[in-house]
């Protein structure tokens, strides 16, 4: 415990080299162009194939994630007294 208050101390202390202006705006910018991008492959038809496997490989990954996260909650409410 007094580690991490040591190093939380010294990353307070210092800061990054660089800084990104419009950080929350910057992003969800890019997000909603690549969404943008996107969804006008689907209306091609020899990008449609390559679009619909994009989203079935990232459905399956999410689902993979969702069940992972379900099954450490599960343990940690098991096991009090454990940490990971």
């Amino acid at each position: 415990m007094l580690n991490r208050i040591k190093v939380k101390k010294y990353i307070d202390e210092t800061k990054p080299f660089f800084q990104t202006k419009g950080f929350p705006y910057t992003t969800i910018v890019a997000v909603v162009s690549l969404g943008a991008i996107w969804i006008e492959f689907l209306f091609e038809n020899e990008h449609r194939f390559g679009s619909i496997l994009c989203l079935a490989i990232l459905s399956v990954l999410a689902m993979y994630t969702a069940i992972k996260e379900k099954q450490r909650r599960r343990l940690e409410t098991k096991a009090p007294g454990r940490t990971a």
